[in-house]
């Protein structure tokens, strides 16, 4: 089992533990935190797990290239959590640059998911179909959404 901690919005997803070692070495900033709020449904929240953060430690935030450069925050939603229940306005926080957010970035955007052998994901190829003439890709859909030669 690995100790590996990851985030994962929408269809993208992050290692926050490698995310983590690179942000130790970056400048910690204070940011307002008021208008991430309203993100806190989107995210998944362990009620539980709010009064244990630490909110003296960074959040950290990624900016992503392929949406023109807009932050996204990886790590840090329980503190954001918190920091709304207990009316805390600013938070440290420390900003990965497009290019370690692309080092961190699992997947997602131009990013395409990997299989452990470095292999394309069997998600992300063509199904093959096997058929009287043996195997072969299946046909890409029409724009109609039906495969070729079908009727």
């Amino acid at each position: 089992m690995s100790n590996r901690e990851y985030f994962q919005f929408l269809a993208y997803r992050w290692d926050v533990t490698r995310a983590q070692e690179i942000a130790a070495d970056l400048p910690v900033y204070r940011m307002a935190v008021e208008p991430w709020f309203g993100w806190l449904p989107a995210v998944r929240i362990d009620e539980d797990y709010i009064d244990r953060v630490d909110l003296g430690r960074p959040l950290i935030m990624v900016k992503i290239k392929e949406a023109d450069g807009a932050l996204l925050i990886i790590d840090g939603w329980h503190r954001i959590a918190r920091a709304q229940r207990d009316s805390v306005s600013h938070l440290p926080v420390t900003v990965l640059n497009e290019e370690q957010e692309r080092e961190v970035r699992i997947f997602g955007g131009s990013k395409k998911p990997r299989s452990r052998s470095g292999q394309r994901s069997s998600a992300a190829r063509r199904p093959r179909v096997t058929g009287a003439q043996g195997p072969r890709r299946a046909a890409p859909p029409t724009r109609r959404g039906r495969r070729r030669g079908k009727r």
